[in-house]
């Protein structure tokens, strides 16, 4: 104490700093690990970096007070060199320099989460546009659901196919950079996936299409040939196209196989079934109607603003929980 008054000196807390370094190393394990871009795993890797940024800012403030004040001492301003040294050691400076940091990346953060869920719902909105029934996990082939057209007020029926296995390597063993999603149609006015080089709608048995960010995050080029391997199967297929998948998954990891082969090789249930309705029909009741005719367990009917509502409640939860946690970080790190 000078005159009764705290020092305004700033001393490093060698635990905190090495906090610090530990959480950034976990933010980078955390992200190349996730490699099925798992949100939660996401938050964690991002608060990590965040905080462990906070925690090594006082000791990079003062590496570069310290070479700031070499340098003006060549130059032989006097100024300079004290105003860096000030910068480095002043609890106030750092503290603000902490606080900018934080507030900044946390900023960063929640923009960059904002628009990829509005992308998302954008994609939600485009992909849906003319349907107005949604009915999921479902348990038999289309030939069933075939038979709800039948139904008054039902006009067409259409289906959404992929396959998902964890498992899935390439070429003796290799793994993806992200899991990829295995899709096919046979809707030639679908919107999910747009052929950037090959038509989709002429995709033949053997031939495979791969998402423009799969092809370059694997190394994969138009014309390669890939022996993919899943949990107790596998196929051969050469690359003849690039496709965008955008529209379908932010994480573009997707991959397009004939229709064909899809059915009889890998599964021939779909993974929702969408209905076109006669103009005015009442969709609640025809979500009773569809669940009295199908009767499976676990059968889920929606409209589809029910659908992007239910997915948009989601997104908004998980927005609520980083701006809860961006105020504990910037709280804590204001002290």
């Amino acid at each position: 104490l000078i005159f009764n008054t705290q020092s305004s000196r700033y001393k490093i807390r060698k635990i905190r700093t090495i906090i610090g370094f530990i959480l950034i190393l976990l933010a980078f394990i955390v992200h190349a690990l996730n490699k099925d871009i798992n949100i939660l795993f996401t938050m964690i890797s991002l608060v990590s970096l965040t905080v462990g940024v906070a925690n090594i800012v006082p000791l990079m403030m003062q590496k570069i007070s310290k070479i700031l004040a070499l340098l003006f001492r060549k130059l032989g301003w006097t100024t300079g060199i004290i105003a860096s040294k000030n910068m480095g050691y002043n609890k106030m400076i750092i503290s603000s320099s902490r606080l900018i940091v934080v507030s900044l990346s946390l900023l960063s953060t929640i923009i960059l989460v904002s628009n990829s869920f509005t992308r998302t719902f954008t994609s939600f909105r485009e992909v849906t546009k003319g349907y107005d029934m949604i009915v999921m996990n479902v348990r038999e082939n289309h030939e069933k659901y075939d038979k709800l057209t039948e139904i008054d007020g039902v006009k067409r029926v259409e289906y959404l196919y992929y396959y998902y296995d964890e498992k899935t390597t390439y070429n003796d063993g290799k793994k993806f950079a992200t899991t990829p999603i295995i899709y096919t149609t046979n809707n030639k006015n679908q919107r999910y996936v747009e052929g950037i080089n090959y038509d989709i709608n002429k995709l033949k048995d053997g031939e495979i299409l791969v998402d423009e960010k799969v092809a370059f995050k694997n190394n994969i080029k138009v014309g390669d040939k890939l022996n993919i391997k899943f949990e107790n199967k596998e196929f051969d297929y050469k690359v003849v196209g690039l496709v965008d998948s955008s529209m379908f998954t932010t994480s573009r990891n997707l991959v397009v196989v004939n229709y064909d082969h899809f059915i009889k090789d890998l599964t021939d249930k779909p993974v929702q079934v969408h209905l076109v309705t006669d103009e005015g029909t009442n969709l609640e009741e025809m979500k009773k109607t569809l669940k009295d005719e199908i009767k499976e367990v676990g059968l889920r009917v929606q409209t589809v603003e029910e659908y992007i509502g239910e997915h948009w409640f989601y997104y908004e939860y998980i927005l609520c929980n980083i701006r809860i946690i961006s105020n504990i970080i910037i709280y804590r790190n204001s002290k």
